[in-house]
């Protein structure tokens, strides 16, 4: 493990790929029927990445705040995998900054308030 190389971080917009990907690739169904064309799609781009040298792969999707708010989301992470490239401090101030715009009370709720209140800890 070279834990002074360089990041290459993507970020993808989970709606627009799965929405891009259901509309452009033609139909392709699983054993069961279900449509999977899209996931397919969505996957081959992900592993594009990764033949790229992307190192670290987030995904976004907007509508899932928009559908529930912010007062019915909340983080999660695959910790401590994610101190293998890098410290927790850094990541805390990564995502800080990417969820900077939304406003101090929208983070707290996403990084902390809504936890204690899903998991009746309060």
């Amino acid at each position: 493990m070279c834990w002074s190389c360089s990041l290459e971080i993507y970020l993808v917009d989970g709606t627009y790929e799965l929405f891009r990907h259901y509309y452009a690739l033609p139909s392709a169904k699983d054993s069961d029927g279900r449509e999977v064309a899209a996931v397919r799609g969505v996957l081959a781009s992900v592993l594009g990445m990764m033949k790229g040298g992307a190192t670290h792969i987030a995904v976004a999707t907007d509508h899932v705040i928009e559908s529930f708010g912010w007062d019915r989301v909340m983080f999660g992470s695959d910790w401590p995998v994610c101190n293998l490239s890098a410290s927790c401090q850094r990541w805390v101030a990564t995502l800080l900054s990417l969820t900077a715009g939304a406003g101090e009370a929208n983070q707290k709720n996403l990084f902390h308030d809504n936890a204690i209140h899903i998991y009746r800890l309060d």
